[in-house]
This record gives C-alpha cells, sequence and structure tokens, in this order.
C-alpha cells in the first residue's frame, strides 16, 4: 500500500492496513463490572474492572477483538514484546485483568 501526501504524492510505499475481524468472548461478565449499552444491549458501553477470561482465546489468537465490546483490542504479551522488541510505535497498552475503562 501507499500513503500519499496532501498532494498526491507517495509519501511512503509498504504499508498494510490492520482491521481484526471478528472477535473472541473473553469478557468474563460474571465477574467483569460493567454496563452494557443502551441502544445496542449485544455490546458492553462501559467497563469499570474488566476480568479476562482466559479460556476463551483458543488457537493461537495472539491480538483480537472483545467480541462484546468490539472497541477494545486484546494482545497477548508475546506478540507484545514482539512488538516492542521491533520498536512498533504509537500505541499503548494496560494490563488486562482490573483495567478500569479508562483511556490515557
Amino acid at each position: 500500500m501507499r500513503i500519499l501526501d496532501h498532494a498526491g504524492a507517495v509519501a511512503a510505499e509498504g504499508y498494510s492496513i490492520l482491521n481484526l475481524q471478528g472477535g473472541l468472548p473473553v469478557i468474563d461478565l460474571k465477574r467483569s463490572g460493567h454496563t452494557m449499552g443502551a441502544l445496542d444491549k449485544t455490546q458492553i458501553d462501559d467497563i469499570t474492572n474488566l476480568i479476562v477470561d482466559p479460556t476463551a482465546v483458543t488457537d493461537g489468537h495472539l491480538i483480537f477483538r472483545a467480541s462484546m465490546m468490539r472497541r477494545l483490542f486484546l494482545i497477548q504479551d508475546e506478540l507484545k514484546s514482539t512488538f516492542d522488541d521491533v520498536g512498533v510505535t504509537g500505541w499503548r497498552t494496560w494490563p488486562a485483568d482490573g483495567w478500569d475503562g479508562m483511556y490515557l
């Protein structure tokens, strides 16, 4: 993929778009503090104490969305360490268990 500047000239090449498809049911609804969405009752609107169910992560998923909170991306420590080692920038992580839903 090419990235163009404001004038339409090629500014950079060699990029791909990452769009995580699907999701895993990793949020422990019984133990997590959460509020379901007012319009979409299948999606969590707010988390106050995230508890992850590690048994829901299958088939070597290293990065994925939470199926009941699609805006939430989770990354396994193994892949996070690889991103850190190769110098990936422009992102932040927080420990998942106990996360209070705040984006800093």
